[in-house]
């Protein structure tokens, strides 16, 4: 009787933003802060403790020209900064695997709920509005008005 390799659970780590500082928004593909405090430890407790880390960003996109010379920049700043294959991570991808976890300074954890996404978007524009879900609290341009 075969039996199954079990197969270890992956977090996924963005690159910019989590990994790399990113104080500076995108500049041209370079990779220009230091790393954020404390990455590289966590990323060696995951490894550590069995999961897959994988590396997520949008840096390898298809639509851009210059994807290898990315990956090299990448490469080369996560070993400036002592980040080491197979120690801190497993995989750098722009493809979205399947995860245990996704960690990403862009993300809002979904909780089943639309109408905090959309009341969280609303204070993020700067619109004042009361709390989704209460009548009058709905504006013109919320979905559940459609």
């Amino acid at each position: 009787m075969k039996t199954k390799k079990k197969t270890m659970p992956t977090i996924c780590v963005d690159f910019d933003g989590v990994i790399h500082r990113y104080s500076n928004g995108w500049q041209e593909g370079v990779v220009y802060d230091p790393p954020v405090e404390g990455t590289k430890r966590a990323m060696k407790w995951f490894v550590e403790r069995g999961y897959r880390v994988v590396i997520l960003t949008a840096r390898l996109q298809p639509r851009y020209p210059d994807i290898q010379e990315q990956r090299a920049k990448m490469i080369q700043w996560l070993t400036k900064y002592g980040f080491n294959e197979g120690e801190h991570y497993h995989e750098i991808t722009n493809n979205k695997p399947s995860a245990e976890m996704y960690i990403d300074n862009k993300a809002m954890r979904f909780t089943g709920n639309w109408k905090e996404i959309i009341q969280y978007l609303h204070e993020k524009e700067g619109q004042n509005v009361p709390p989704i879900g209460k009548r009058n609290g709905i504006s013109a341009g919320h979905p559940d008005n459609h």
